[in-house]
C-alpha cells in the first residue's frame, strides 16, 4: 500500500485498518472501535431515565429507558470481553513473537522513535485547532498518547496491543460498577478515556506495522495524526462518530 497525503477521514481509517490487517489485527480493531459507540448509547439512555424522573414522567417511563441502558451495558461488556479474547488468542499464536520482533527491528531501522516524537508535535497542533475540545480533555489526550509512545518505545507492537487490552479491561470494570452513570466524575470522562486509549493504541500499532511497507511512512504519519485527532475530538464529545 502506498500512502496518500490527501484523503478523507474514511480513507484515513481504512489505511489504519489495512495496516492492522497485515498482522491479523483488523477485525479486533474494528470491533474495539465499536465499544465506545455502545457505551455512548448506554449513557444516553441512562441520562434519559434520570431526566424522565426529574421531569415527573413517572417510574414506568424511567424504567423503560433504564432497561434499554442495561441492554446496551450488557452488549458493551460482551464486546469488550470478545475483543480481549481475540487479543489473547492473537498474541499467543506461534507467529506473534516473530512478528513483534520483526516489526521492532524495522521500526528501529527507520528511526521510528523520532517519528513518534514528530507525531506528538503534530498532534499537539491538531488538538490546538480542535474547536470544542476542552483544555482538560486536550491535556488528557496527550497523556494517553505519551503512555502509548512509552509502550511502543519499550515493547513495539506488543506494547500498543497491551495498551489496547488494558484500556478495554478498564472499560469493562467501569461498566460493571453498580452506580455506572451516577458517579460524580463518571461515566463520561471514563468513557472518553477508554475511547482515546482505543484510538491511540490502534494508531500506534498501525504506525509500527507501517515500517514493513515501502514508502508507507512518506505520508502515513500525516494520516495517523489526522485520524487520531479527529477521533479524539469525537471521543471528547462522547458522540457515536467512530
Amino acid at each position: 500500500m502506498l500512502c496518500t497525503c490527501k484523503s478523507s477521514c474514511a480513507d484515513e481509517r481504512e489505511q489504519v485498518m489495512v495496516l492492522l490487517q497485515g498482522a491479523d489485527l483488523r477485525v479486533l480493531g474494528e470491533q474495539a472501535l465499536d465499544v465506545p459507540v455502545t457505551i455512548t448509547r448506554c449513557l444516553s439512555q441512562l441520562a434519559k431515565a434520570r431526566r424522565a424522573k426529574a421531569l415527573g414522567f413517572g417510574d414506568e417511563v424511567a424504567a423503560l429507558y433504564q432497561r434499554v441502558a442495561e441492554h446496551d451495558r450488557a452488549q458493551a461488556i460482551r464486546q469488550i470481553n470478545g475483543v480481549i479474547a481475540q487479543i489473547d488468542a492473537r498474541t499467543t499464536q506461534p507467529d506473534w513473537a516473530d512478528l513483534v520482533k520483526g516489526a521492532q527491528n524495522e521500526f528501529e531501522v527507520r528511526d521510528g522513535a523520532a517519528l513518534l516524537v514528530e507525531a506528538r508535535e503534530r498532534l499537539q497542533l491538531e488538538l490546538l485547532e480542535a474547536d470544542g475540545l476542552r483544555p482538560a480533555d486536550a491535556r488528557e489526550a496527550i497523556t494517553v498518547y505519551d503512555d502509548c509512545l512509552a509502550r511502543i518505545s519499550s515493547a513495539g507492537l506488543a506494547g500498543a496491543v497491551s495498551l489496547l487490552r488494558e484500556g478495554l479491561a478498564r472499560g469493562g470494570e467501569a461498566l460493571m460498577h453498580p452506580d455506572m452513570g451516577g458517579q460524580p466524575a463518571s461515566p463520561i470522562p471514563a468513557a472518553t478515556i477508554i475511547c482515546w486509549t482505543t484510538v491511540v493504541a490502534l494508531a500506534g500499532a498501525a504506525l509500527v506495522l507501517c515500517a514493513f511497507l515501502p514508502l508507507c511512512w512518506c505520508c502515513y504519519l500525516s494520516v495517523m495524526v489526522a485520524w487520531t485527532a479527529l477521533m479524539w475530538a469525537a471521543c471528547a464529545l462522547v458522540a457515536p462518530l467512530l
